[in-house]
This record gives C-alpha cells, sequence and structure tokens, in this order.
C-alpha cells in the first residue's frame, strides 16, 4: 500500500532532474548562434573605398548605444602587419566607436571591430578600404581576423548557463516570499522556507558571477578581468545584481530569526523585489529596440509575474504542509491565474515591441523562441487548469497528494519554459535586425564583388556594388551592371539602375525589389571588349 508512495517522491526528482537539463539545454541551444542587437549601419573610410589621400580617423556608427573594447578597432595593412592607431573614443555619441589613424601608406588595408551592445550581447566583423590604389592582400587575412574577433564557444556556452541559473533563482527567491507572506505568512518563519529562499538567492548569487566571468572571457578572453565587464553599460547593471543578491543572501539567512512581524518584511520584500527585477531588466532586452520606457516597464512586469507563478508554485510545493496544500492552493489558484494573463499581455507587447512587423517576427530566431515559449506556456496552463480542477473538487484524504503532485507538475513545466526564455533572451530582436544592412561577397578567380542592401526590405531599398582584386590590379572595370530575379516567384530578371560613385564603385538610391524573399543578384563586371566578369549572390529580403 505505501510503496507507490516512497517511489513518488524518486520520480518527482528524475523528472525535476529531467526538466533542469531540457531547461538548460534550451538555454545552451542558442548560445553558438546568438547574434547581437546592435548593427554597423555606416563606417568611415567605407567598405571598398578607394582614398586619393590617407583618412585621418577610423568611425564606427551602430544602430544603438555600444560599450568599445580596448580593441575595438584593429588596423592591419594588406600583408598581414598591424598599424598602430590611437585609443577608442566615442566623443560623436554613444552609437559611435573612432579612433585615429596615422598617417598611411598607399595600399589596402583591413580594419576589424568588435564591441558590446547595451544588452551585453558582441557585435564583431571586419571590411577593407585603400588608399592611393588596392595592393595585393592575403585572401585568408579578412577571415582570421574575423575568426580571432568571435568569442569562445565555451564562454559563450557558460554565459548561457548563467543566466539561466541567475533566472532561476530570482524568481524562486522573490516568487516564493511573495507568495508565502501573503498565503501563509507563519510559512516564512519555518526551517522549510529559510532552505528554499537560502538556496534559490545562492543560485541567483552564482549564476550572476559565472555571468560576468564569461562576459569577462568574451570581452578580453579572461574570466577574472570583471573590469572590462563593469566598463559596459550591462555589466555595470550586473554588479550591481550581484550585490543585491549578496545581500538577500545574507538577509533570508537572517529572516526566521529576526522576523517577527510580517508586514513590514513584506513591504520591503516587494519594494526591494521589484528593484531587483529593474535592475535584471535594465540589464537586457529591454534597453534595446524602441519605446525603452515602455520596454522596461513591461519587462519587470513580465519578470514579476513569472516570478510569482514560478515561485509561489516551489513554497506550495517545498515548503507548505500537507494539512494546509489545499488552504494555500484555493487562495494562490487566482494569483496563479493573474499572473498568466501579465505574463501573456506583457509579452505580446514586447514581441511587438521588439519586431518590425509580423514576418519579421515569425521568420526570425527570435520569433521561433517566442513560439517555443507560448507553446511551453499552454501545456503548462494545462496542467494549471488540472490543478485547480482538483482544488476545486470534493476533498478526500488522496487531494493534497494528487494537487501537490500537479503543482510540481507545474514547477517542471517553468522550468522548460525559463529554459525558452532564456533562449529569447540570447536571440537577437527582430526589428533591430531588419535595420541592419545586408552584404554578400563573391569571388571569381582573383575579383572580389560585394553587394550591400541598406536595409534589406522592399520597396527601394539603397544598394551598394563594390569591384576588387586581390592580386592588387589597377585594372577597374569600365561598366557594371545588377540584376535581380526572386525564383520562388519566377519574377525577373529585374534590371537596377546604378550609377558611379567611384573606381569599381556603383550604388542604386532606389532599388525595388517588390516581394519579400531569397533575391538572386547577378552583377555583370565588363572590363574590356574581350574581358567581362559575371558574380552571383543571393540575399533576403524583407
Amino acid at each position: 500500500m505505501n510503496a507507490p508512495r516512497r517511489r513518488a517522491p524518486r520520480r518527482v526528482l528524475v523528472a525535476t532532474l529531467l526538466a533542469l537539463v531540457a531547461s538548460l539545454a534550451a538555454a545552451l541551444g542558442t548560445w553558438g548562434v546568438a547574434s547581437a542587437h546592435a548593427e554597423l549601419i555606416s563606417t568611415s573610410p567605407t567598405s571598398g573605398a578607394v582614398l586619393t589621400a590617407s583618412p585621418t580617423q577610423i568611425v564606427l556608427t551602430f544602430s544603438e548605444h555600444v560599450d568599445p573594447l580596448p580593441d575595438s578597432i584593429r588596423l592591419v595593412a594588406g600583408d598581414g602587419a598591424a598599424v598602430a592607431i590611437g585609443s577608442m573614443s566615442q566623443d560623436l555619441g554613444d552609437d559611435t566607436v573612432s579612433a585615429s589613424v596615422p598617417t598611411l601608406a598607399d595600399g589596402t588595408y583591413v580594419v576589424a571591430w568588435r564591441a558590446i551592445s547595451a544588452d551585453s550581447h558582441p557585435v564583431a566583423g571586419a571590411y577593407t578600404f585603400s588608399v592611393g590604389a588596392p595592393s595585393s592582400t592575403d585572401p585568408n587575412l579578412v577571415s582570421n581576423l574575423l575568426s580571432s574577433n568571435e568569442p569562445g564557444r565555451p564562454a559563450e556556452a557558460w554565459l548561457a548557463v548563467g543566466r539561466w541559473t541567475s533566472y532561476l533563482g530570482i524568481a524562486a527567491l522573490l516568487g516564493a516570499v511573495w507568495v508565502l507572506g501573503a498565503a501563509w505568512p507563519a510559512g516564512l518563519r519555518t526551517r522549510r522556507a529559510t532552505s528554499l529562499l537560502a538556496v534559490a538567492a545562492v543560485t541567483g548569487l552564482v549564476g550572476t558571477a559565472v555571468m560576468i566571468s564569461a562576459q569577462a572571457a568574451v570581452n578580453v578572453d579572461s574570466v577574472t578581468s570583471w573590469g572590462e565587464v563593469v566598463r559596459t553599460q550591462a555589466g555595470r547593471w550586473w554588479l550591481v545584481r550581484l550585490i543585491v543578491l549578496a545581500v538577500a543572501s545574507v538577509v533570508v539567512v537572517l529572516l526566521r530569526r529576526f522576523l517577527r512581524r510580517t508586514t513590514p518584511w513584506m513591504t520591503v520584500s516587494w519594494l526591494g523585489g521589484i528593484g531587483l527585477l529593474a535592475i535584471v531588466a535594465a540589464g537586457g532586452h529591454a534597453i534595446s529596440g524602441r519605446w525603452v520606457a515602455v520596454g522596461l516597464a513591461v519587462t519587470v512586469a513580465h519578470l514579476a509575474a513569472m516570478a510569482v507563478w514560478f515561485g509561489g508554485l516551489a513554497g506550495l510545493a517545498l515548503v507548505v504542509p500537507r494539512q494546509r496544500l489545499v488552504r494555500a492552493a484555493t487562495s494562490f489558484s487566482p494569483v496563479a491565474l493573474g499572473s498568466v494573463v501579465v505574463l501573456a499581455t506583457t509579452g505580446t507587447i514586447n514581441a511587438w515591441r521588439q519586431s518590425g512587423s509580423w514576418s519579421d517576427l515569425v521568420h526570425s530566431r527570435y520569433g521561433t523562441w517566442l513560439i517555443v515559449k507560448l507553446v511551453l506556456v499552454v501545456a503548462v496552463l494545462a496542467v494549471a487548469a488540472a490543478s485547480r480542477w482538483a482544488v476545486h473538487q470534493a476533498i478526500t484524504e488522496d487531494t493534497p497528494r494528487v494537487l501537490r503532485r500537479t503543482v510540481v507538475a507545474e514547477v517542471i513545466g517553468i522550468l522548460v519554459v525559463l529554459g525558452a526564455t532564456a533562449g529569447l533572451t540570447n536571440s537577437p530582436p527582430p526589428r533591430a535586425a531588419a535595420l541592419a544592412p545586408a552584404s554578400a561577397n563573391v569571388v571569381q578567380g582573383t575579383r572580389i564583388a560585394q553587394i550591400v542592401l541598406s536595409p534589406p526590405v522592399t520597396g527601394g531599398t539603397v544598394m551598394h556594388v563594390y569591384l576588387s582584386d586581390t592580386g592588387g590590379s589597377l585594372n577597374v572595370p569600365t561598366a557594371i551592371t545588377v540584376s535581380a530575379t526572386l525564383p520562388s516567384q519566377n519574377i525577373g530578371p529585374l534590371e537596377l539602375p546604378v550609377i558611379p560613385e567611384g573606381p569599381g564603385h556603383v550604388i542604386s538610391n532606389d532599388a525595388e525589389l517588390p516581394l519579400s524573399g531569397t533575391w538572386t543578384f547577378t552583377i555583370t563586371a565588363r572590363y574590356s571588349e574581350f574581358d567581362q566578369t559575371v558574380f552571383t549572390t543571393k540575399l533576403a529580403v524583407r
């Protein structure tokens, strides 16, 4: 008779561990592909430019705030020799990074750049320009510089682990305090509550420390260089989060000894908790995209709702004794339902704020993770409905046991939802991505063609085409034509009118691409009556 009940905790433990693994796997699923949220929108000198005189500085302008790193701009000559330049500066604005340049000899140069977005994501890239005339360059120089700018894969993995762990601890800490304080105030003085809150606070603290160390490895390849992280906007908020969680870890241990009147403690916990969630929001997506003030408020509400839902369920499952479980669950049921409504509403607002259109949302990695999260939330809601149904049925001897099982199942489901949330955090908002230029490079023998669409959208866009030669030949094309086809819709070829902008450089200020999709661009460069090179490449247009 009792054997099934002895095995139940083991099954619950196994299911919880599996949920933790699945949730962590979801967070890790984006670390190798997470794109940065700030995008490079203009450079000086421009990519592919052939200058008559040496530039005095290099200027990079991004779509939003960025924080420079010690090597945010590197200048390399065509033979691979590094060129000493001035220190990084943001005198022109927080979305611009610049550095002074010494007088350069004639030839081709590569600019390798990297920076940190306001929401902590790294950005990196490289481009070429020439002074006087192009010179011979190593064909692998640009790709090698790009590879050297890429964050280490272990560091990115640990960053995802840190984010997930930090979310988990903060949600359990705040939600358990808030819900237990309202539904069963005396429960906050129990040993079980103290253990749960202490573990949650330390979990959030350790997760945040892992985030900072991993970000230091991403920024400067050293897990101990926290100073380089704290110099960034997101890093400063992460440090504040770490300090608040350290204080919270001490407070929850002393809570049982000094808690006599619940009301003052609950007021402090609500004010402090909302402040902590605002700190979390300020170090992430809330400060990117449009309507930043709205985004910050909505994100705080979203995090608070998740904390109430998850932390409240954790408190019910791990702290409330069996004889009080039905009463506490009955009190918590409408609160949980309200939290879900707030989650759905705030999630919808944030999705619209970060997306340029419905098409941009559903065709982006951000949108994919949002859909995954919504499906998981619906599944957890089904379990929650079963839980509420159990609460409102006639109470029998088995009701607390059945109710605890459904609560535990709901907690396990939310663990996986938190994994999807970490995946969402690691993905670039589609609105930022939609504003960024798209480019492609094609090599035919020793000749290179680059096409840039700024932005890659229908209804008219600016198109640049650059032609260069890896061998340093001074031979530039006498004529450049560009056509585009959309094979999926049997459209084209459409001739895109271009005008000369410089040696080997043409531009179209209003390239009309009528439909979204993957367009095939054909660039024909004529060098003489008997010398012609055709380049073909594809770009996605929204």
